[in-house]
């Protein structure tokens, strides 16, 4: 070969290596693993359901993600970042309509969006655009010993589930989201603690569903419309963590008048070998109804007996929502898990949630892959769950 395209083709082939540091990605994939085997059980049916119950053996996928996240150095003091989170479905994960549990489908190995987002770092803190958790899910999800099992605190603080009649309401997205069209901001850490804001863009997707109304004409609800603020400020060092957030949806969501809000107060103490949690929630306004509010509550204690042993129990609670009765629920979860490494442990849960009359809240389905439609309020659903967790 020509000595002169020899250098050439060398030149060439160091030119990536030869480039400054301040111009090359950190990248870093990392990923969890959920995987349990449940045997799942509805409770039985009341009213025209009655004697009816659903129920079956699953191989859960519960949040099972992938991550990559990379970070340059773009100099004094400031990084460029990128994170991808796609959660995958290692086998079937069973998503019932609520109103029509003859309709549930099976969606096989399937990939869907997490927290994805990009933006800048320095001594600031961070600010980024996408899509992420809400500081109020994230502060919610720090204090759950029976995070994406059954059993998980969402299946009674998220949203409330009734089929009880509530004078205009709309229904309620929840206050444990992920949304997109997002611009979030974390603080440095001050002292221990350190703040997130959120707020989410009103965007113009509108899905319109054709629903019922209360007094039987047609309403046009527009799912995904309207905007969303979530702020936190988060006390985490020591054996300690303690919490307040607050979050607000705007009346557009709803097509209603008023806007629903919610405030929430959690708290976690780590004395090896114990652990306590506790969370409260009031909400207000749900679905843009003025008379609809709402008291949730949970309690929670692990305990490590032996070394890489320990048992877990964990209570949540929610009241009646203002202006009906029989909307009540409690759910009681117990645990043991066995930890084989800070990477891997395995995990044998039981959970079940008990409704009042008019209550429809579930057991699984908060972070956890499978969940059996209950075949009206007032079921009492149930379930146990075998389980192992592995994160690199």
């Amino acid at each position: 070969m020509n000595k002169k395209l020899l250098t050439l083709a060398i030149a060439g082939a160091l030119v990536p290596f030869a480039l400054p540091a301040t111009a090359m990605a950190a990248v870093t994939v990392s990923g969890y693993a959920n995987i349990s085997a449940d045997s799942l059980n509805s409770g039985t049916g009341t009213g025209a359901a009655s004697g009816v119950k659903h129920s079956g053996s699953f191989v859960s996928s519960n949040a099972t993600n992938l991550d990559i996240n990379a970070d340059t150095d773009l100099g004094d003091g400031l990084k460029a970042l990128f994170s991808s989170q796609t959660f995958l479905s290692l086998g079937s994960d069973n998503n019932p309509s609520p109103a029509n549990p003859a309709a549930a489908g099976f969606n096989y190995d399937q990939f869907s969006d997490g927290n994805t987002y990009a933006g800048l770092e320095g001594n600031f803190g961070t600010v980024a655009a996408g899509h992420n958790d809400s500081p109020m899910k994230q502060l919610g999800r720090a204090v759950d010993l029976f995070g994406n099992e059954i059993g998980d605190s969402r299946n009674i603080i998220n949203a409330p589930a009734t089929s009880a009649p509530i004078v205009g309401y709309h229904g309620t997205y929840g206050f444990d989201q992920r949304p997109g069209h997002t611009l979030f901001y974390v603080s440095p850490e001050m002292g221990g603690v350190t703040v997130k804001a959120a707020y989410t863009m009103e965007n113009s997707a509108v899905n319109g569903v054709n629903a019922s109304g209360l007094s039987g004409t047609p309403t046009q609800i527009p799912v995904g419309k309207g905007s969303e603020s979530s702020v936190s400020a988060v006390y985490n060092q020591g054996p300690l963590l303690a919490g307040l957030a607050y979050e607000y949806h705007s009346a557009s969501m709803y097509g209603a008048t008023n806007g629903e809000s919610a405030v929430r107060a959690a708290a976690g103490l780590n004395i090896d070998p114990v652990r306590i949690t506790a969370l409260y929630q009031h909400d207000s306004d749900l679905g843009g109804v003025s008379s609809a509010s709402l008291n949730v509550w949970g309690l929670g204690a692990a305990y490590t007996f032996i070394p890489n042993y320990a048992v877990k129990a964990q209570y949540y609670g929610a009241a009646n929502i203002g202006g009906t009765t029989n909307t009540g629920a409690h759910m009681v979860a117990v645990g043991l898990t066995h930890t084989f490494s800070k990477q891997a442990s395995a995990y044998l849960d039981y959970a079940k949630t008990y409704n009042q009359t008019e209550a429809a809240y579930n057991v699984a389905g908060g972070g956890h892959g499978n969940v059996v439609a209950l075949p009206s309020a007032g079921a009492d659903p149930y379930g146990i769950s075998l389980g192992m967790i592995y994160t690199f």
